[in-house]
């Protein structure tokens, strides 16, 4: 039983250590959701706006969705005011809102619920700018 204990100790540590080195620690590498430029041209069917989200976290994001304000649709039949963003896609390096909280979002259409667009945003990292590279696609799911 005593040989029991630590080695349960570390297998309990293990999540906690593969977190931090996936992304190293490194903000560069952390994939957010506020892009700070738009490829070009702009990935055919993607939802591409300027939005400013309610008060949200990572959690939230990732259970259900969070809901933003669109301040300009830049591409995108949606006529809506608002939508919400969400993704299955959690990773230790994702940090949704560690970019920001305004701003632009290239994304996938899910659909709609209840009249209001769900989409799934294509998160970018620091070291590439905060930004998609030109000729970007949206692959299907």
């Amino acid at each position: 039983m005593r040989l029991a204990l630590p080695l349960i100790a570390a297998v309990a540590l293990l999540p906690i250590h593969g977190q931090a080195w996936a992304c190293g620690g490194n903000e560069p590498y952390f994939l957010v959701l506020i892009h700070d430029a738009l490829p070009n041209p702009l990935p055919a069917g993607a939802i591409v706006a300027d939005v400013e989200f309610e008060p949200a976290n990572r959690r939230a994001y990732f259970a259900g969705g969070v809901r933003a304000r669109i301040r300009r649709m830049i591409q995108g039949d949606y006529q809506g005011d608002t939508l919400i963003a969400r993704s299955r896609d959690e990773s230790s390096c994702y940090f949704p809102f560690a970019h920001g909280d305004a701003g632009l979002i290239v994304a996938r259409a899910l659909g709609l619920e209840a009249g209001e667009l769900v989409v799934e945003p294509i998160p970018v990292q620091g070291r590439e700018g905060y930004r998609l590279a030109d000729g970007f696609q949206i692959s299907a799911r």
